[in-house]
């Protein structure tokens, strides 16, 4: 289990109005504050967090900010919220703890006062305290990058189905299963069981192992899904087995969630084919059988899994993401100094000896590499490099070239400020390529 950040409690803060900010310390103000996620994303979400509050790993009620007035009833007392969760991510190997900004909700009476800015200056202080390099929110696309976040991974939903269609086109597959007459193996879809958490751990690993950043799913993480979070969400895991000689086998595994007139299927991990179809199967009869008209499928682009259920004609549906905010631009690049030493040592360029500066037209970001060794990262504030000769790059930029959601050549046609001296443009391609990126947290 990858170790957190430490976070501290606050210490009460009066704010205008006569309200207070702190963290959730007391059962009263974490009650208080599931009602009002409660209240304002649904009951469901309000047990999720409770559930999630002083269990989940890496969520904590340190990571809660609240602002409360003390004028209210105890139940309502708390107005304004967020989290910071330590949620770790694999990038290249190099297990980087993210400082995760979620559960955001500032009560409608309350609105327009600031209290949501204030408590992200809050989050990000803290997050710079407890030593984050990075931190990200999953959200609404640019909805945060007033806040400084620039969309970087995607994620949600990225292909649907129309329910009817999906299942004829399954239909015609000719899966086994339980029952059917002929030889070979059958597939049977049933609910999870906390004794299936080491085979869904196996499939999410075997699937990571082409992926270059993924979200670490941990033993505890699911557990505490499968026991707390499952039974209190109204999207439940089911697995996939394969049946015929010997002991059922977990193939796959998936949640699935019908309500409010929809359908979706998520955390999609298997290890064969016919597994992925069987769990659409299920999925499209279970969405037919609740009069769900359409199927949304979050599956990561780039995956076996998402290219299984592209073949079956879906539609392509916009994205939300992953939108990921530097707190340490040069912690974290020496963070991740093996993989960058690894890419250079596998390049053309090993054994480099060079200071590669980046003008992020607010400061001078520096690597200093030796014999194909990064030696230091550093970052100057206020001060910019002088010359044609030198990399210019906007943060945005920088976001997407480091994650690798953007290749180069295309930062460079999409924004006018990216401006890279053709002798240094190979050595950036090796540096930072183009990613195969996933990040999907089991949690509901």
């Amino acid at each position: 289990m990858p170790q957190t950040k430490h976070l501290r409690h606050l210490k009460p803060v009066n704010l205008e109005g006569g309200l207070i900010l702190r963290t959730a310390v007391t059962d009263d103000q974490v009650r208080s504050t599931v009602n009002l996620l409660g209240r304002i994303f649904g009951p469901t979400a309000g047990d999720l967090i409770r559930a999630m509050i002083d269990g989940y790993p890496g969520y904590r009620r340190e990571g809660v900010y609240i602002v409360e007035d003390p004028s209210r009833d105890a139940e309502h007392r708390v107005v304004s919220t967020l989290a910071l969760t330590d949620r770790p991510w694999v990038f290249g190997g190099v297990v980087v703890p993210v400082a995760i900004l979620e559960a955001v909700a500032t009560d409608p009476d309350y609105r327009e006062r600031g209290l949501s800015a204030t408590l992200y200056r809050v989050f990000e202080t803290e997050a710079r305290r407890a030593g984050y390099t990075v931190s990200s929110v999953s959200g609404i696309p640019r909805f945060y990058e007033k806040l400084g976040y620039t969309y970087a991974i995607p994620s949600g939903p990225s292909i649907s189905f129309a329910t009817g269609e999906l299942a004829k086109t399954l239909e015609s597959s000719r899966l086994k299963r339980v029952g059917d007459p002929g030889t070979g193996p059958g597939y049977s879809v049933r609910e999870v069981a906390l004794a299936d958490v080491p085979d869904i751990l196996d499939l999410y690993e075997r699937r990571t192992q082409s992926l270059d950043i993924y979200g670490l799913w941990t033993r505890e993480a699911i557990e505490h899904q499968v026991r707390e979070l499952t039974p209190v969400s109204r999207r439940s895991r089911y697995v996939v087995e394969r049946l015929g000689v010997g002991e059922p086998a977990v193939k796959a595994s998936f949640s699935f969630l019908s309500s409010d007139g929809m359908a979706s299927v998520a955390d999609l991990v298997a290890s064969e084919y016919e597994a992925v179809l069987e769990a659409l199967r299920w999925a499209a009869e279970e969405a037919a059988r609740h009069d769900r008209h359409r199927i949304w499928v979050d599956v990561p682009p780039g995956t076996p899994e998402h290219d299984v259920a592209r073949m079956l004609g879906p539609r392509e549906e916009r994205q939300y993401g992953w939108q990921v905010r530097f707190l340490d631009r040069a912690g974290f690049l020496s963070l991740i100094r093996p993989v960058l030493e690894r890419r250079l040592a596998d390049s053309l360029y090993h054994g480099l000896t060079h200071d590669l500066s980046i003008d992020l037209y607010e400061s001078c970001l520096t690597l200093k590499w030796e014999e194909g060794q990064l030696v230091e990262a550093r970052e100057d504030p206020g001060l910019t490099v002088a010359g044609r000769s030198q990399t210019k790059m906007p943060e945005h930029a920088l976001v997407k070239s480091v994650f690798g959601y953007r290749n180069l050549e295309r930062l460079m046609d999409e924004y006018p400020d990216v401006s890279v001296p053709r002798f240094l443009r190979p050595l950036l391609d090796v540096l930072f390529p183009q990613l195969k990126a996933m990040v999907d947290i089991p949690i509901g």
